[in-house]
């Protein structure tokens, strides 16, 4: 785990962001399609238990990922600032472009 002091700067927070992006897709890329049907189970759904596939997990993450990039969108027009759009499709339209790290 990390706290805000291991990341003084917003550049030591983005060489630590692209470094564990980078393990991430190397950690996905070794996955075959029996490690993916494999079974996770959530241990804190009491009372009925859980267990979905990888796959399914990786999923989850995506989805609840997307799901705090909207708030951050809602808070950040709460504060006067237009964030750009977070929408696939629109990433698709516009040819798949690599991630742009600008400074804003």
């Amino acid at each position: 785990m990390t706290s805000p002091a291991d990341c003084p700067t917003f550049e030591a927070l983005r060489t630590y962001a692209r470094a564990v992006h980078g393990a991430i897709d190397d950690e996905l890329g070794r996955l075959s399609d029996t490690d993916l049907a494999g079974p996770v189970s959530i241990p804190w759904f009491k009372g009925r238990p859980l267990t979905i596939t990888r796959a399914e997990a990786l999923t989850q993450a995506v989805m609840h990922s997307r799901w705090h990039r909207g708030q951050n969108s809602t808070r950040l027009r709460e504060l006067g600032v237009t964030p750009p759009t977070l929408d696939l499709i629109v990433w698709y339209w516009i040819g798949k472009s690599a991630a742009r790290w600008e400074e804003r």
